[in-house]
């Protein structure tokens, strides 16, 4: 993986077999699995990892991503060794070669080995004795998802990068250290917090503070600059200017026009009124 924009339901990936890089779009029907294939949290494929990917190249978007069960990961390494003029990584007292097409980020970032602080920690995926793939971390911490009912299977989102779906109670999601707008809305219920996560700790969050008296409701008008323009949301034909009343929670936009690539975005919706160009 490249870059997963969570945002933006995109990922784009290197592939190891022919050097190409490709953007593919994902969405609430694509399945996100670990490697022993089992449901897995967006927010668990970050830039770096391997990943293997279904596309049915009759549809728009990916049908599944999956952890590679190929390769071997090692994280928060602290004792190690960069060697880039021999090409080699020392983890702890075993060596491995760093190849021509090893990959290396910051976070979400490309970055590069000679970037590396004293201070850094390393997350390290390879093959054999081969690194694939390097990412310089600062610290994280854990936010713990607690009372999840009214919200399970809906999405959450966390600052301006994590867009997950929630799996249930007690689901855990790794971000860097920092403070955080959090948001979650579901079949008119919902509300927003601030968080702050702290390196190598949990910070908990109760959902059921932000669920509120439902159902809420939120009136959106859309603008297009493109003439002619379709708009659907939840796959009903809403006019330009005019506003519509949804209930919070996750919607479908589609927008449509001759001559220009079909548009789709999942709407979060968790405010009073909205208004989108």
């Amino acid at each position: 993986i490249q870059n997963m924009n969570m945002a933006e339901e995109s990922i784009t990936l290197y592939n190891l077999s022919n050097n190409e890089t490709l953007q593919y779009r994902y969405g609430l029907m694509t399945q996100f699995l670990d490697a022993k294939g089992k449901t897995s949290s967006w927010s668990n494929f970050t830039s770096g990892r391997v990943v293997k990917i279904g596309n049915d190249q009759t549809k728009t978007i990916l049908s599944k991503v999956q952890l590679s069960d190929k390769v071997w990961e090692q994280t928060e390494i602290k004792n190690y060794k960069v060697n880039t003029e021999d090409e080699m990584l020392t983890i702890g007292q075993t060596k491995y070669h760093l190849l021509d097409s090893t990959k290396v980020f910051s976070g979400d970032n490309p970055s590069d080995l000679t970037l590396v602080g004293a201070n850094d920690i390393l997350t390290v995926v390879g093959q054999e004795k081969n690194i694939l793939s390097v990412n310089i971390t600062t610290g994280h911490g854990t936010i713990e998802l607690m009372n999840t009912s009214k919200f399970d299977n809906s999405m959450i989102e966390i600052g301006t990068k994590v867009i997950t779906n929630i799996s249930g109670e007690g689901m855990k999601i790794e971000v860097a250290e920092g403070n955080y707008r959090l948001t979650v809305a579901n079949n008119g219920y919902g509300g927003s917090m601030d968080v702050t996560v702290n390196r190598d700790q949990t910070t908990v969050v109760d959902l059921s503070q932000l669920e509120g008296e439902g159902p809420k409701k939120c009136t959106i008008t859309f603008t297009s600059t493109v003439e002619n323009a379709k708009i659907y949301l939840d796959n009903q034909e809403v006019n330009a200017g005019e506003s519509v009343t949804v209930n919070y929670g996750r919607h479908s936009l589609k927008v449509v026009a001759d001559g220009y690539d079909t548009w789709n975005k999942t709407l979060i919706v968790n405010s009073e009124s909205a208004e989108i160009l």
